[in-house]
């Protein structure tokens, strides 16, 4: 109990922090995503127009979060509590050694913890992506000139604003839209989080390295590039769903999602973002990870293994 307590606390620690702080890239990732292009124009070059007409804070840094702290402490929790036990229980059965952990394992366990975790926080990312996409320079009548929602009225006040209208106007399942992208994004994404940081950690450790923050560092970075890699397709479906209302947009389902976005704008925006979703995670767990070993320590659990 006591370790899955110091997991669960660890966890909540180092996500929230993580998040306060990398806020405004995941912020400009989602938006980036579902901004009509402008030709010639590119992520860097986007991200300046937004703070040049918006400024830093209100552009990039407050839209969603209070909503993505939130919905990534509890994710993380979640994720850090199941993921041993997920592993010691995959290991039984997977690769045909015996009780011992393999890249395999770690990875099912990754991906299985994942499911449990941003499963339990989907209302939480609804609220997230949707104040996100719902921001840009207002004029005197209250209407977007910039952004994806250019043209149009703010659709939410903020945070408790948006919760209620959209229990009042689409009812409690709207929360888990976008559940099923959500997830399987998010089990990609811990797959290759949770999975490549204890693939590499354990790999380096066989090999004389010695434990600290180095490890974690190296390890946080290994652990972005296949957690980015394995659920940047799932992230794009994930926003360009989860954001269909409010930008106008209707889709009979996921599927449709999917087909319509591969043929209007073909297969390669699958991958769109890739560079932002790496920059924003590289450094989100490369604070995370050793926030997450160091709270371990100092709760006297020692570092993950």
């Amino acid at each position: 109990m006591k370790e899955e307590t110091g997991n669960a606390i660890a966890g909540a620690i180092s996500g929230a922090i993580s998040v306060m702080i990398f806020n405004p890239i995941d912020c400009l990732r989602v938006r980036w995503q579902v901004t009509p292009r402008v030709e010639g124009d590119n992520v860097l070059s986007f991200a300046r127009r937004v703070v040049r007409s918006e400024g830093l804070i209100r552009g990039l840094w407050a839209p969603g979060l209070l909503a993505n702290g939130g919905s990534i402490a509890c994710c993380s929790s979640v994720r850090f509590v199941t993921y041993v036990p997920i592993r010691t229980f995959v290991s039984r059965f997977v690769g045909g050694r015996g009780k011992k952990k393999s890249p395999a394992t770690m990875g099912i366990a990754g991906f299985l913890a994942g499911t449990c975790g941003y499963f339990t926080v989907t209302p939480l990312f609804q609220l997230k992506t949707r104040l996100q996409v719902d921001t840009g320079v207002l004029d005197e009548r209250g209407t977007f000139q910039t952004g994806a929602r250019k043209g149009q009225k703010r659709a939410y006040d903020g945070t408790v604003d948006a919760i209620t209208k959209i229990v009042r106007q689409e009812g409690w399942l709207a929360l888990y839209r976008g559940a099923g992208p959500l997830v399987v994004r998010g089990s990609l994404l811990t797959a290759g989080h949770l999975g490549g940081y204890d693939s590499f950690k354990t790999f380096a450790l066989s090999r004389g390295v010695e434990e600290g923050a180095s490890i974690h560092l190296m390890a946080s970075i290994s652990a972005a590039f296949w957690a980015v890699t394995l659920s940047n397709p799932a992230d794009v479906i994930m926003t360009k769903w989860a954001s269909a209302p409010t930008l106008g947009k209707r889709y009979s389902g996921v599927v449709e999602c999917i087909r319509t976005v591969v043929r209007d704008e073909g297969i390669g925006t699958l991958y769109r973002g890739w560079s932002v979703f790496f920059l924003r995670l590289a450094p989100l767990l490369c604070v995370m990870m050793p926030i997450y070993e160091q709270t371990r320590w100092a709760l006297g659990l020692g570092y993950s293994t």
